[in-house]
């Protein structure tokens, strides 16, 4: 007998850092005979991403049997977390509307779904809503980034510190694991080094054991690579890499005043790399730098 349509779950990977890898499932239909290779957002082709899905068919009863309220719930994480590595990665630019209908139909869940996990992210400061008009990728002013490091600073140096006296004991092994995706990925795709770079002060915050600290960390972390995706200069982040070795060494050392030093050092130089300072736009001043090539 021939199915002309079937069931597809996406296994899409979630992982914050390799070695706590864990999966979230989609539900999604296609048609057996014409699945796309691609697929499309919004105009954009996030083929990438399927690197990080598998698609595996199910009949129809088996889905019925599972509980409707827990599905809401994982589908509702999946498009979320989804949704926010594409903003982090700039696969969605800051500014980009986001329709619910669009959204929905791409992954195959109701607007209801994706009003979740837009929510949430609006909660996360990576989307805003707009009267009238719907949803739309945060775009953070420079006076609201410089506020957000700030906060960040003070919130990371009490990681540093509860981790100087109490690191588990896979802790170590877990910040090298992921400091050697980081290398992987130095020079090959910038958006991509920006999310490894963000996930490595996550991983540091979840160390800690401190649960509410650890989410407090991810907000500011996960707005501040937004920040860094809309200001940093080029390939800014390719030297964090070994800033980040330095401060596992600091940490390992038991030196409080010397690893919140070297973790105050990196991230004043994150800061630095999203050239925060206030920009003359006026047009005398963007001029200015051709003008210096003009020859009369």
């Amino acid at each position: 007998m021939r199915l002309m349509q079937a069931e597809f779950f996406l296994f899409a990977s979630l992982s914050l850092y390799p070695s706590k890898l864990y999966f979230r499932i989609v539900k999604i239909g296609y048609d057996v005979t014409g699945m796309p290779d691609e697929i499309r957002f919004m105009g954009l082709i996030v083929s990438n991403y399927r690197k990080n899905m598998r698609a595996i068919g199910w009949m129809r009863n088996r889905w019925a049997k599972t509980d409707m309220t827990d599905d809401k719930s994982t589908l509702t994480d999946a498009v979320h977390d989804l949704l926010r590595r594409a903003i982090i990665e700039q696969a969605l630019k800051p500014g980009m509307r986001l329709p619910e209908d669009t959204v929905g139909n791409q992954f195959g869940v109701s607007r209801t779904i994706v009003r979740h996990a837009l929510v949430r992210l609006e909660n996360e400061g990576l989307v805003i809503t707009r009267r009238n008009r719907g949803a739309f990728v945060a775009e953070p002013t420079r006076e609201e980034a410089r506020q957000i490091f700030e906060a960040r600073r003070c919130l990371e140096n009490e990681v540093i510190r509860m981790l100087c006296d109490r690191m588990p004991l896979s802790g170590y092994d877990q910040l090298q694991a992921h400091v050697r995706s980081e290398k992987v990925a130095r020079g090959k795709d910038g958006p991509v080094s920006i999310r490894l770079a963000g996930e490595f002060h996550i991983l540091l915050a979840e160390l800690t054991g401190n649960e509410v600290l650890a989410r407090y960390v991810r907000e500011v972390v996960l707005r501040c690579s937004l920040i860094l995706s809309m200001y940093a200069r080029r390939h800014s982040s390719d030297c964090a890499v070994d800033e980040h070795s330095q401060i596992i060494e600091a940490i390992r050392s038991g030196d409080h005043a010397r690893a919140i030093d070297i973790m105050g050092h990196h991230l004043g130089a994150v800061a630095d790399r999203a050239e925060l300072a206030p920009r003359a736009d006026s047009l005398q001043s963007i001029l200015s730098h051709y003008a210096k090539e003009f020859i009369t």
